[in-house]
């Protein structure tokens, strides 16, 4: 699968750019939101866990998933030490091994 080269905006209003692992990621943190409020497997996973797992690219894409005690969020850039970090190449490497 090869992904059309678009050029990468920031959009402030959402906290999301047009990199495809940045919208991959957010919309996977959109689904965990979900599930933390209305899925009970889910919600006993992640009540008692703390955590922030961190996907970047070497290209300088990062996003932080955050779960905390049953919340999920997401942050851009690297806002505070990632408890388990993913680095791959590129975005595409990432979404393609991620998908």
């Amino acid at each position: 699968m090869k992904f059309p080269k678009l050029p990468v905006v920031k959009l402030p209003l959402v906290d999301v750019s047009t990199d495809p692992l940045d919208l991959l990621v957010s919309g996977l943190v959109l689904r965990m939101k979900q599930l933390a409020r209305s899925n009970p497997k889910f919600i006993d996973l992640i009540q008692e866990r703390q955590f922030r797992l961190e996907i970047a690219t070497q290209q300088g894409m990062v996003r932080q998933i955050v779960v905390d005690h049953g919340s999920v969020s997401t942050v851009s850039g690297r806002q505070a030490a990632a408890d388990f970090v993913l680095e791959f190449e590129n975005s595409e490497q990432a979404v393609k091994t991620l998908i």
